[in-house]
């Protein structure tokens, strides 16, 4: 197991320690939940950070499987929410964080395949940037990096730059690694309705357009990407997106079975785009 950073602090010895609230959003898809929470334990700086899980079972076998994750005890530190209302949970959870603190968004198919360092990016993280990604990749062909105004232990641009093509660097509202400040969370989620993950993410990017936002016109990532998508199968039912049609059922019945996907697989992967789809392998627990 890779050695966690000691803390998520700022650069700035003088200030504050600010809460990181992650939040997952899962359903039917507790073999993919535990692995997304043992990368985060692996490679994620967690001693500032507290992590929320809302999570939703269409069915009395997935519930079992979230049961059966509920009950590890390297689990320290996370709410478990069960979803009524997707839009009033979402609005209830970052509506209680702090305006200074930090939010990020997580789905259950992420993976966390390094370590993080956040220090310095998050020292750096202040009123003129509108996000900090941990997706962006110099590397994925299909994302053409932008002009850096910083390249060193963290990378510095201007996302609202004008490009037709949408890539990591100017889509701020990802749900799968980009850290925000809560206070402008808690404003956005006021001003928008949707009913699931796809179309929180979609209409925030709608959102971008509010004057406000467009004048934060600066982003931070991480030198090197530490997340990745994972695109097993799909779950919502909004819109369409590709996977590997490995049905949720599929997965479930191995891990209540007290089987897990293989992280070690999934750690030693270089991906070459944001979602980059890995061949299944499991270990027993």
């Amino acid at each position: 197991m890779a050695k966690r950073p000691n803390t998520i602090r700022q650069n700035r010895t003088k200030q504050p320690v600010r809460q990181l609230c992650v939040i997952v959003f899962s359903k039917d898809r507790a073999c993919q939940l535990d692995s997304l929470l043992r990368s985060l334990h692996d490679h994620f700086p967690l001693h500032d950070a507290g992590i929320t899980v809302l999570y939703r079972a269409s069915t009395l076998a997935f519930q079992d499987g979230y049961d059966r994750l509920m009950r590890w005890e390297y689990l320290d530190n996370i709410t478990w929410r069960r979803e009524k209302v997707f839009q009033d949970d979402v609005r209830d959870i970052v509506g209680a964080q702090s305006d200074d603190s930090l939010v990020m968004f997580l789905v259950d198919d992420t993976v966390v395949f390094r370590p993080c360092v956040l220090n310095r990016v998050l020292g750096a993280f202040d009123d003129k940037h509108l996000f900090i990604s941990l997706r962006s990749s110099r590397t994925y062909p299909a994302d053409t990096p932008p002009e850096f105004i910083t390249d060193g232990d963290y990378l510095e641009w201007k996302w609202n730059y004008s490009k037709r093509k949408w890539m990591t660097w100017n889509y701020p509202f990802s749900v799968d690694g980009n850290i925000f400040h809560a206070g402008h969370m808690k404003r956005i989620v006021k001003k928008i309705s949707f009913e699931a993950p796809n179309s929180f993410e979609g209409r925030m990017h709608t959102y971008r357009h509010a004057w406000w936002i467009k004048r934060i016109a600066r982003a931070l990532a991480l030198p090197e990407q530490a997340v990745f998508n994972n695109p097993l199968n799909r779950v919502q039912a909004e819109g369409k997106t590709w996977h590997n049609n490995v049905t949720a059922e599929h997965l479930n019945e191995k891990y209540l079975a007290g089987m897990r996907i293989d992280n070690g697989v999934l750690y030693r992967v270089v991906p070459d785009a944001t979602h980059f789809a890995v061949p299944l392998s499991f270990v027993k627990e």
